[in-house]
């Protein structure tokens, strides 16, 4: 009798053991990006634990897309990224003159913000689309401030030119234009 408890207590118990380790190696957060009538999920290129130390990088989560010229893109965060400090940069190609130039969103405030509109100028092409979540983890400055460390970055390549444009490694492109 004792054993066919076991059995009977003993199968359940380890199924309800493997969900909760299972849900204990959730995957990291994926946005939506919506081009024209389509939509689609890019996963992480980078993604860190909450104090920004413990990091995963895939340099194959970079999502291709075909973005006509004037295209509006829509970006919409998932929860766990919209409820800390977000930001989104897009990268654009001049072809009247050939330069190409950064375009940065606001910092968005945590809880602030779950989707943001990429409007790309007239005539110019939209190269690429970077997102940035920040960590919740501030760290002190050399000028007194501080400053919160990066925790995601996401990217959105365009190849309606045919060869897609992908960043360099630990480039934000708003940090290194001063926005």
């Amino acid at each position: 009798m004792r054993r066919n408890v076991f059995r009977l207590l003993g199968l359940p118990l380890l199924a309800a053991a493997g969900l909760i380790v299972a849900g204990c190696s959730t995957p990291p957060p994926a946005f939506t990006i919506y081009v024209g009538s389509g939509s689609v999920q890019v996963s992480p290129s980078q993604y860190c634990d909450v104090t920004g130390q413990q990091c995963q990088a895939n340099g194959t989560a970079a999502q291709v897309a075909t973005v006509p010229d004037g295209q509006i893109v829509q970006v919409s965060a998932p929860d766990p990224v919209a409820r800390t400090p977000w930001q989104v940069a897009a990268e654009y190609h001049n072809a009247s003159n050939g330069n190409s130039y950064v375009s940065c969103s606001p910092l968005f405030p945590a809880n602030g913000q779950y989707a943001y509109t990429v409007r790309p100028p007239s005539g110019d092409q939209l190269v690429l689309i970077e997102i940035y979540q920040l960590s919740t983890t501030l760290v002190a400055q050399n000028n007194g401030g501080f400053a919160a460390l990066g925790r995601g970055t996401w990217v959105l390549t365009n190849n309606a030119n045919g060869t897609p444009v992908y960043p360099r490694a630990h480039d934000n492109l708003c940090e290194d234009q001063g926005s």
